[in-house]
């Protein structure tokens, strides 16, 4: 009986999964030129943010206006970038950066269910950054070099899908890999699987 019910719960989780993708390109729009620019203001009136933010809960990067919403709410796409390109010696005022998210039409529903993670790339191409995409963790596990850098999105929880999901950012090391936001500091893991736990692996993008 348990395996069948596994069965049908992992068959649940694969059409929730495929339900999704349709789901965030019918909710993402641009943010209006008006509210975006309004959001820019107060932005750059806040403390900069120069080193990684590791809790976006926390000051400084918890105030920051995203679409209709504060950073501490949906901040974490933003926050996973901006960590992945300092991690790359690349740096961006994250005021700039929330404004290309909310200008290229990267939020849904103005940031209500955060950020559609399959326009990420657009944000990437905008930056100029070199990235691969990768929908299996095995597959982006195997590809990850040294000092390369990922963002990953997962569902908090594969067993409670109403505990959301979240973007985080992950650099390789020599040994295991460095995490950022995914928790309230900065920790070290031996795998990909380790850093998740719990979670569920829905899409990556390597940045070389």
């Amino acid at each position: 009986m348990k395996s069948v019910k596994a069965f049908l719960y992992n068959q649940f989780l694969l059409l929730t999964c495929l339900c999704l993708r349709p789901f965030y390109f019918c909710t993402s729009r641009k943010l209006s030129a008006a509210e975006s620019s309004q959001n820019r203001r107060c932005n750059e009136e806040l403390p900069s943010c120069k080193e990684p933010i590791h809790d976006q809960r926390k000051q400084p990067a918890n105030q920051f206006h995203i679409g209709r919403f504060l950073s501490s709410y949906n901040g974490c796409a933003c926050i996973a970038v901006f960590n992945a390109l300092l991690c790359r010696k690349t740096y961006i005022s994250f005021p700039a950066l929330i404004a290309q998210f909310e200008e290229k039409g990267c939020l849904c529903l103005q940031g209500k269910f955060g950020v559609n993670p399959y326009r990420l790339p657009r944000i990437l191409k905008e930056l100029a950054v070199p990235f691969s995409c990768y929908h299996r963790l095995s597959a982006l596990e195997a590809a990850m070099c040294t000092n390369d850098t990922a963002i990953l999105f997962i569902w908090n929880d594969r067993a409670d899908l109403r505990q959301g999901a979240h973007f985080f950012t992950v650099q390789k090391q020599h040994s295991g890999y460095t995490v950022y936001n995914r928790l309230a500091a900065v920790k070290s893991y031996e795998t990909l699987a380790d850093i998740i736990g719990k979670g569920m692996f829905i899409t990556g993008c390597r940045l070389f």
